[in-house]
Formats: structure tokens, sequence, C-alpha cells
């Protein structure tokens, strides 16, 4: 194969999806569903401009047009102190995603695999004044994909199929490059990944801007692991990343 500095393509991406969550357990304190069921169909279309034939052999050569089934069990409890701007709790979703061939994945391109996925990110609080706030957040991913190789598109193989936020969320997400933070996005195909992100996050709400935007910082460190399309997932080498940085909390969420 071509390396990784040589792979370049252009790619014109259609996506749309349509999703129901079913609450399970409901959190009287935080009036919403704690435990759901979370059910998604999701189609998406991809031309590649391959002027150089990097994707020769892949399913996705000649373009692809695929159709997703994914259900999912997720628990929430996250919560955010509107003074300190702390986070805390756990969310975590189960999921699995289904790609059969019969189901229009053989219109363009070939699509016919299983994908098995689940991801946990926790907050706990470790500073809360309004002067300075800190907290700890945690994120793991796992990613397990099923099928022949000649049928599971490099759009799956770099990427973490985990559903985040009901129905409707991010998905998929990255796979180990975007995910550690500072490598490529794509980077590092995988039948099998794992990953984890740990911030250390610092937030000044006396120092909030016209009540808009609060000062904040992080520190972070991320690791992650795949099997290099052997199947087995292989700790050496362990890929990581660390770095800091400062921005603005705005709208509920951190502006880095």
């Amino acid at each position: 194969p071509a390396a990784w500095d040589e792979t370049q393509f252009t790619s014109i991406n259609g996506d749309w999806r349509l999703g129901l969550a079913q609450g399970i357990l409901y959190n009287q304190e935080q009036k919403r569903n704690l435990i759901e069921l979370l059910l998604l169909y999701r189609g998406k279309y991809q031309y590649y401009i391959d002027e150089a034939g990097v994707l020769a052999g892949l399913p996705e050569a000649e373009g692809l047009f695929q159709n997703a089934l994914f259900t999912g069990l997720l628990f929430d409890d996250t919560r955010e102190d509107k003074k300190s701007l702390n986070k805390r709790g756990i969310y975590s979703v189960l999921s699995a995603e289904f790609v059969p061939a019969w189901f229009g994945n053989e219109i363009r391109g070939l699509s016919d695999f299983t994908r098995l996925s689940y991801i946990c990110v926790g907050y706990l609080p470790v500073l809360e004044s309004r002067a300075v706030s800190i907290y700890l957040g945690d994120r793991v991913l796992f990613d397990w994909l099923f099928g022949e190789g000649d049928r599971i598109p490099v759009s799956a193989r770099t990427s973490f199929g985990a559903l985040t936020k009901v129905p409707i969320g991010s998905n998929p997400l990255h796979g180990l490059g975007g995910t550690l933070r500072g490598i490529p996005n794509d980077m590092f195909d995988g039948f099998i990944k794992l990953a984890n992100n740990f911030d250390l996050r610092l937030h000044s709400p006396a120092l909030t801007l016209f009540n808009l935007a609060t000062p904040m910082g992080v520190a972070y460190f991320d690791a992650g692991v795949g099997d290099h399309l052997s199947r087995r997932l292989a700790f050496e080498p362990v890929y990581c990343a660390a770095g800091l940085g400062v921005g603005l909390y705005a709208l509920g969420f951190d502006l880095i």
C-alpha cells in the first residue's frame, strides 16, 4: 500500500438519519431518562475523486451508498454545576451496528459487516469555587468490526461506531487518528480499536466575560491501540498524545 502521506483523495459526502429513543428508567432528580433504548437508521453516500488510485481494490473504490441500522443501550446521569461549571457523572452507550449487503448496500460499492461499539465517559469534580474550578474527565472507546475484509469500507475501519447523545448524535466518531488529539484524522485502520482520553479541565467562573464566555484551560493525555488489520488487538505500539490548551467556555461547550 502507499505510504500514509501519499494516500490523498477528495470525497463528496451525504448523510441522513432517523432515530428513536425509548426511555426505560426515569431520573426524577434530573427530570430526564436515566436509561434509554436507542434505535437508529443511518444512510450515507460517498463519491471519491481518486486520481492517484489509492482506493483501488477497496470496497468504496467506485463510491459508496450505505444503509445501516443501530441499536444501543444508553445510561446517562451526567450533570453540570452552573456556578462552578464542573461536570460530574457517567455517560455510556453499548451499541451494535448492522450493515448487511441485502439492505441496499450493493447499489454502489459494497458494505457487509456488523460492528459492536462501546463508549463510556466519566467526570469527577476536584475543586469547586467561583475563582477556580477543576474537574477530571475520562473517555473510553472500543470498537470491533466483524465481516470479510473486502466488505468493510475504510470509512468503518477508520472510525468508532459509538453512538453519542440521543438519538441523532455524532456518528461515527473518528478512529484512532482524530480521537488521539494531534494525530491526523483517519490514520491507523483497524478491525479492533481501543482508545482512552484523559482530561484535567479548569474554569474561572469569576472571570466570565459579558455573562457569556468563561476562560478555561485543559491538560490532556490520550492513548490508543489497534489490531493493524490482524483481528487481534496489539498493545505494541501504544499510540500516545499529550498537550495543554486554553480557550473559552460558551453556550455549554469548551471552545479550545
